[in-house]
């Protein structure tokens, strides 16, 4: 312990000393820059949610009423290629127009069922089959969303590509300067304290080929400043 200190102290002596004679070390030489990338997600999946309404006299045949219809929704999908865990099937609500404040569409079934079945579709060259099979079943509200399963995915690689290019950007912009990339100092996926310029600024490196009506556009910038020597 007392050689610790002793190295501790000299170190210290040995930095008051270098002060008193005016040496200082040179300040740190950085290069700061960013670099921005564009990917395109396709959409390559429909998601349909699809409310089935059905009533009934008690609410045991209301149930077993409100189960058919899943069941026939069901082998229909299957027909088409879609089953397992492309289809979640929702709880299902039973209200009694004689208790609540709903409307009965028949007065002598009075229990009204409804139940929201939610289904994938990973094979959107099959839409029109999809709405034709819905739009004849009886009791059916149909929506549908366009999504894309590689959306994580493509964020991931885009935010890679704008790394690689800020990092070919600075290593040209020393080069051409005499001088050579050293460490990394800081590495932001948000901008610098005080940044106010618009994202629209910033020119677009490393752009893609990809391209469609239903692709969604995602641009990530990243920030970089490198140590120069």
């Amino acid at each position: 312990m007392k050689y610790v200190w002793t190295v501790l102290v000299m170190l210290a002596l040995a930095g008051d000393m270098r002060a008193a004679n005016g040496e200082t070390q040179p300040p740190l030489r950085t290069i700061s820059v960013s670099g921005s990338a564009v990917g395109h997600v396709p959409a390559d999946t429909i998601l349909w949610n699809v409310t089935l309404l059905t009533a009934d006299k008690t609410v045991v045949e209301a149930k077993v009423s409100s189960d058919g219809q899943v069941k026939g929704l069901v082998d229909a999908c299957t027909r088409l290629g879609i089953q397992g865990s492309n289809i979640v099937v929702g709880i299902m609500r039973i209200q009694d127009a004689r208790m609540e404040e709903v409307e009965a569409r028949d007065a002598s079934k009075p229990f009204n069922v409804t139940r929201v079945v939610t289904i994938r579709q990973q094979e959107p060259r099959l839409f029109r089959e999809m709405l034709e099979m819905l739009s004849r079943g009886k009791g059916y509200g149909v929506r549908y969303d366009v999504v894309s399963s590689r959306t994580d995915q493509i964020k991931k690689e885009t935010m890679v590509k704008a790394t690689e290019t800020a990092k070919e950007k600075a290593a040209a912009m020393a080069a051409v300067l005499g001088a050579q990339l050293g460490n990394v100092l800081t590495i932001n996926e948000y901008p610098p304290v005080g940044w106010n310029s618009p994202d629209s600024s910033i020119l677009v490196d490393q752009s893609s080929t990809a391209f469609g009506v239903d692709a969604e556009t995602i641009r990530i910038t990243i920030f970089v400043t490198f140590e120069i020597q």
